[in-house]
This record gives C-alpha cells, sequence and structure tokens, in this order.
C-alpha cells in the first residue's frame, strides 16, 4: 500500500513537470493535461474497436520547431506520442498507450500551388475544403472521395493513404513528405531532399521513401507537410452511369475504362448503396429504407426500377475528347452486357443519389457529400484488396459466406486503383455497433474470414491484414535506428506492416 502511494506521488511529479515542459517549449495554450480535452481525443468506437484510454496530455503545435520540442520532451521522459490530423477516427490514431497527442490540426498553411509541376504543398491542417477551394479559383481539384470535407487531406490521403479517392489513375497521391523523425531531425523525400523548391518523387539519385511514411501511422515520425497530386478539372466534366446485372461485367467495365485512361474513375455500387443515398436525401422514408435493406434477403432480390450494378464513369477533359470517350464507354458497356445512361435520365430517376455523386465526381465539393466517410452504423466494413480476378470471383462467394454469420443487410463498393492494377472490394453491413455481443461475432468472423482467405483466395487481403513476409520485421528493425525509446506510436509496433 506505502509502495502504491510512493508509486503515486512520484507519477504526479513527473506528470507535473512534463506539462511544465511542454508549456514552456510551445506556449501555454498550446499544451493541456485537463481532462476533458483529453477526452476529446481518446477517439472513438469504430467497426470492431471499443473506447481507447485518455491519453495524458494534448499538445497542438504551431510549427515544425514545437514539434521538434515535444519530441525532445517525450524522449527525455519516454512517454509514447500519437500524431493526429483529424483523420476518419481510425483506430490507430487512437491513444492507445496513452501518454502525449500531438494535434498537428494548428499548422494548417496552404505553402504551394504549383500548376506546372501538378502539386499542392500543405501542411497537416489543411482541410479538404480549404484547399478544394483554393484549387477551384485555379481550375484544379484534389482527390477528396466521400470525406467530410473538415478532415485533414494529409491525415487521410498520405498518413493512411486511403486508396483511389475520385482518381484510379494513381496508386498514391503523395509526391513526396516532410517528417520530423523521433529524434527530432527533418526529413524530405524525393527531390525535395536535397533542399529544393521542387517536389517529386522522383529522383536518380535516392530511393523512394515516402513509403516508410506513407502509411506508418505514426511509428516514424509526424509528418509535417506533403506535396499531393493535384489535377485539372479541364472545360468539361462528365459522369455517365453504366448499368449491369452482374457484378462481373461491372467490374469489368470499370477496369477497362480506368486502364484505357477513358476516366479518371470508376466505381461499381451494388445496387443496394442506392437506398442509402436515397433515404440520406429524403427521396425514400425511413421505413422504404429499412424495408429494402433487411427484409430483403437475395442480393438480387430489388426492388422494381433497380439494376443490380451501377458503375459511376468520372471523365474529365476537352468537349471533343470527352465525347469520344462517352462514345467508347456506350461501346464497352454495350459489349458486356450492359447500357450507358446519360446524366439527364439518371438525375431524373434518382435524384439524391446523382446530387451525391455530382457533388463528389464532378463538384469536387466535400459540403454536398451526405455519406461524410460513415457506413451508417455499420458495425464493421470488410475491405478486400488485392488481385482484380480473384475479387471479381469473390462477390457471389462472399453473399454466401456472410449469410454463415447470419449477415443479411449487405452491400457493396468497388473501386479500382493505379489503373485497375489493383481494386479494392468493401462489403458493408448493418449492424448495432455498441452491441457487445455483435462486436465479439465480428472480431470471430474477421478472423476466420482471413484463414478462409488464405486458403482459398491468397492473392486476396482482408485489410488490415494479420501477417506479412518479412515487411514488419524490416520496419521493426528501421523503427529500432530511428525510435530507439519507441515512443512513436509503440502499440502498433509489430502489430501491423507499418512498424
Amino acid at each position: 500500500m506505502v509502495e502504491a502511494m510512493e508509486s503515486e506521488k512520484k507519477y504526479e511529479a513527473v506528470h507535473r513537470q512534463v506539462l511544465a515542459d511542454l508549456k514552456k517549449a510551445i506556449g501555454e495554450e498550446n499544451a493541456s493535461d485537463n481532462e476533458a480535452v483529453r477526452a476529446s481525443y481518446r477517439g472513438g468506437t469504430v467497426g470492431v474497436w471499443t473506447w481507447p484510454p485518455l491519453p495524458d496530455f494534448v499538445c497542438r503545435p504551431k510549427s515544425v520547431e514545437h514539434v521538434q520540442s515535444i519530441l525532445a520532451i517525450a524522449n527525455k521522459y519516454k512517454i509514447p506520442v500519437t500524431p493526429i490530423a483529424s483523420g476518419m477516427m481510425l483506430p490507430w490514431i487512437f491513444p492507445m498507450s496513452r501518454g502525449i497527442v500531438i494535434d498537428t490540426m494548428g499548422m494548417d498553411r496552404i505553402l504551394e500551388i504549383s500548376i506546372p509541376n501538378g502539386y499542392a504543398l500543405v501542411e497537416p491542417g489543411v482541410t479538404f475544403n480549404q484547399l478544394l477551394a483554393e484549387l477551384k479559383k485555379v481550375g484544379h481539384m484534389v482527390p477528396a472521395g466521400s470525406f467530410p470535407g473538415t478532415v485533414s487531406v494529409l491525415g487521410n490521403i498520405v498518413a493512411h493513404k486511403t486508396p483511389g479517392l475520385n482518381v484510379g489513375i494513381n496508386a498514391t497521391h503523395a509526391v513526396g513528405v516532410e517528417v520530423v523523425l523521433p529524434n527530432g531531425e527533418i526529413v524530405r523525400t524525393g527531390t525535395a531532399t536535397f533542399g529544393t523548391n521542387y517536389w517529386s518523387d522522383y529522383s536518380y539519385f535516392t530511393p523512394d521513401l515516402k513509403g516508410l511514411f506513407s502509411p506508418s501511422i505514426g511509428t516514424m515520425g509526424v509528418i509535417t507537410k506533403a506535396a499531393v497530386r493535384i489535377y485539372p478539372r479541364f472545360e468539361v466534366q462528365a459522369l455517365p452511369i453504366a448499368v449491369f446485372d452482374n457484378f462481373n461485367s461491372a467490374f469489368d467495365y470499370c477496369r477497362t475504362v480506368v486502364r484505357g485512361l477513358l476516366a479518371y474513375q470508376s466505381m461499381a455500387y451494388h445496387w443496394k448503396m442506392l437506398p442509402y443515398l436515397q433515404w440520406a436525401h429524403a427521396d425514400i422514408p425511413i421505413t422504404k429504407f429499412m424495408e429494402i435493406m433487411q427484409l430483403r434477403k437475395g442480393p438480387k432480390d430489388m426492388p422494381k426500377g433497380y439494376s443490380y450494378d451501377y458503375c459511376t464513369t468520372h471523365i474529365m477533359g476537352y468537349k471533343e475528347q470527352v465525347e469520344g470517350n462517352i462514345k467508347t464507354c456506350v461501346r464497352l458497356a454495350k459489349e458486356l452486357g450492359g447500357q450507358l445512361l446519360m446524366q439527364e435520365e439518371f438525375a431524373s430517376k434518382f435524384p439524391g443519389v446523382w446530387a451525391e455523386w455530382k457533388g463528389a465526381y464532378m463538384d469536387h465539393e466535400t459540403e454536398k457529400i451526405y455519406l461524410k466517410g460513415t457506413a451508417f452504423g455499420s458495425i464493421d466494413t470488410l475491405v478486400f484488396v488485392g488481385d482484380v480476378d480473384s475479387l471479381k470471383r469473390m462477390e457471389s462467394v462472399m453473399f454466401e459466406k456472410l449469410k454463415d454469420y447470419n449477415i443479411d443487410s449487405i452491400t457493396y463498393y468497388s473501386r479500382m486503383v493505379d489503373q485497375g492494377r489493383y481494386a479494392h472490394l468493401r462489403f458493408m453491413t448493418l449492424s448495432d455497433n455498441i452491441d457487445e455481443r455483435q462486436i465479439d461475432e465480428t472480431i470471430k468472423m474477421r478472423d476466420e474470414l482471413m484463414e478462409w482467405l488464405r486458403k482459398n483466395y491468397p492473392s486476396v487481403m482482408l485489410i488490415p491484414p494479420a501477417e506479412t513476409i518479412g515487411t514488419t520485421k524490416l520496419m521493426g528493425k528501421i523503427k529500432d535506428v530511428i525510435d530507439p525509446n519507441n515512443i512513436m506510436n509503440p502499440y502498433w509496433r509489430g502489430k501491423m506492416p507499418f512498424g
């Protein structure tokens, strides 16, 4: 009892000293141990994750120098650090090891928009709304997907390396990054490592090291700026919708148009994705939505007026180019047994769905997007990535497989990445995400699905993958060198391929 009391007194003394050091280094207003402040940074319940612990301190740096000072203090006292930049509340930004949360959203400058070189150089606090508004003035856009406009650009397309987004012709949207390593040293990747004002991931003289940090979920350092790819809007944008009666044809269509550079992105949506958006935009009442989603059991048991799969085809370009690409898309859809609906035809039939897709793929205005990156209360989303033909074969199999777990209200969408060299297939379910029994069952389901994939679809992964061949070990060795005190997000060391 006496030892416990002495230990508590020692902890309190160290705690007070750490807080004093942090406030002196970055300013009174930028460091806090207030319980209400700390509680707002603990994360939340996402998928099968329950409430994580509270951090001990929250720091809001305003500069690279502030970040360096915080890491120096963390190393001195060997305190865990979890860097965040809004993000989508994914588990790896939760303070699983307590310690210091570094909220980089106060570093929010757009440092450069380089039209000739096709990138924007931004700090981690820059939001999609902020960057898209500036890019619109110069006729450009940045891939934003269905993220809320208030979240960090870098936190989602660099630190987490979210695949695909609005543009499926590139595997990554990060050109280069600047990172403060755990020891306080600054590293820039690509051409910027030579001190130039020009950012490119291509260099004759260095390997492309940005992959150490994008993604690394905060285990390798703190990203303080990055150059991200931007794209011209051109003079015409179009969004013809191809419809098919089976997933195989829809998938082949999406892959063909992206591989052939006919479109910036093409995505296949299972028909049950449409009632989500119809309900969200008040096109149908909640009672009709629940009837469609829960009472109809089979994936092909569609209400009258729906097709099985809808493929959005995001085309940007010059007038003559877009007209020619649309004609080619009409031909390809017909050859694969489907048809291409023009924008006006689809909009008259599904006005709410059209408003959603138009906001995402044509207007590039995230505040118009209702989904805001959520799965409408689903307990889990099963994201499969890998070999494109294996993914195509999995669609019908997964519907049958998920029935084994008494999951009937299932839908999905599939997105092309890197010109269709790989894709992701994301199944979504309606469940109670605070029901502990369902959480336990979902964890069990995920483990069993991973084992099933290893045996039947070895070239497909369920994200996040459980194991790697050598990568986790190598990243761990690199982390040991640059982070000998293991202060950077230590909970995740060795648990995932990010190190």
